[in-house]
């Protein structure tokens, strides 16, 4: 089916999942700016996500949406001038990577004429009809999810090859972690190893013995640095991570932004 009698010259794809998932779709952005070099490229995440994708070349922009609590009346003026301000973006194409609800609203409230996403099973009372383009595709147990999301750009007929996400830092981010790692007498000759133990679900976590066996192996198999990284809260977590460890490992967390 060709999906492209017309190229889309600005392009809004949707992720409104974890930061996690955010990561995962960079691919997934990649392969859309591939495939549409001259098209203007613009993701909409949550905010705490937005560090992640601000610096990449590969987009126009970041449209990030805050989830801060409001009063009614200030968060019905938000939502207004947030959609006056999307609508304004005059989108040709939509993408939304989830099968929830809120990136549906927000694909179809964008204004644009195409709209694709997954099929989604509990769906069918509105949430599937806000589409123009459904694909029903079933995650496979075991597969990397980069994979996954990009089966939703397969489907619609675009070209899909790099699975692998690549964050682009600009210089003065690299030089601040440079700073901070110096500061925490980190030595920079050598390659380090980043762990993030911890997740906003704590049932997606590994046991902590899982995490000071794991940081073992790769110390005695590997000269690196090992950073533990989190929020301030986490901090006292990662300490029961570090200190059965010997030199080499290190609590970063609440010491480091997303970006």
């Amino acid at each position: 089916m060709d999906f492209f009698q017309k190229t889309p010259m600005n392009i809004l794809l949707i992720q409104l999942g974890d930061i996690g998932d955010v990561v995962l779709t960079i691919p997934s952005i990649e392969s859309l700016s591939k495939n549409f070099t001259n098209s203007n490229i613009f993701v909409a995440v949550r905010e705490k996500a937005k560090d992640i994708l601000e610096d990449s070349p590969l987009i126009k922009g970041v449209i990030y949406v805050n989830q801060d609590k409001r009063k009614i009346i200030k968060e019905i003026k938000y939502q207004i001038k947030f959609f006056l301000k999307l609508r304004k973006m005059k989108f040709d194409l939509a993408i939304d990577m989830r099968t929830g609800t809120r990136g549906a609203i927000l694909a179809f409230l964008s204004g644009a004429k195409t709209r694709v996403s997954f099929y989604a099973d509990d769906g069918k009372l509105w949430r599937n009809r806000l589409f123009t383009h459904l694909f029903k595709i079933d995650y496979i147990s075991g597969q990397y999810v980069s994979e996954y999301y990009l089966s939703l750009l397969k489907e619609y007929g675009l070209k899909t090859d790099n699975i692998i996400p690549h964050i682009y830092v600009n210089n003065n981010i690299e030089k601040e972690a440079k700073t901070i790692l110096k500061h925490e007498n980190i030595p920079l000759d050598k390659p380090i190893v980043i762990i993030q133990p911890f997740s906003l679900w704590q049932y997606k976590e590994w046991q902590k013995d899982k995490y000071i066996s794991i940081i073992k192996k790769i110390k005695a198999k590997y000269d690196v640095s090992i950073i533990i990284t989190g929020s301030s809260s986490e901090s006292e977590r990662a300490k029961e991570i570090v200190e059965p460890q010997k030199d080499g490992v290190y609590n970063f967390c609440g010491k480091t932004s997303i970006g």
